[in-house]
């Protein structure tokens, strides 16, 4: 697409398609749960990723509920989020503001065992 204004560097990479002919991601959205053990025995994992073509804070808060309450249904506690500073992770920040973790889990995990699996708690 060709807006007029003579930069079309932009409008080029709006239209690029995957081979299965989906537009391609534009931002992605990473959790990465890292241990609080000293240096020699901390690690890393990888637990959710999302390749978007927009990204809001609202798309931001909801899966940060959501992977908070995947992670401690697995027994991993949530204790620190850290973010880069674009605005819609600032906003998403505030949007946690209002809410406990007893709110988070209340809402997020299915309380009854085998009542649902790890995807549906996810959506």
């Amino acid at each position: 697409m060709k807006s007029g204004d003579g930069d079309d560097k932009d409008d080029d990479k709006s239209d690029k398609l995957d081979k299965s002919g989906h537009p391609l991601a534009k931002h992605f959205l990473v959790f990465i749960f890292t241990s609080l053990q000293k240096k020699e025995r901390r690690s890393q994992i990888m637990v959710s990723r999302y390749g978007v073509l927009s990204l809001d804070s609202s798309f931001i808060h909801v899966k940060i509920l959501v992977t908070v309450s995947a992670c401690a249904r697995f027994g991993f506690i949530t204790v620190v989020l850290g973010f880069d500073g674009v605005s819609e992770n600032r906003t998403a920040v505030k949007l946690l503001a209002g809410f406990s973790a007893a709110d988070i889990l209340e809402q997020n995990i299915c309380t009854l065992p085998g009542a649902c699996d790890i995807t549906n708690c996810l959506l």
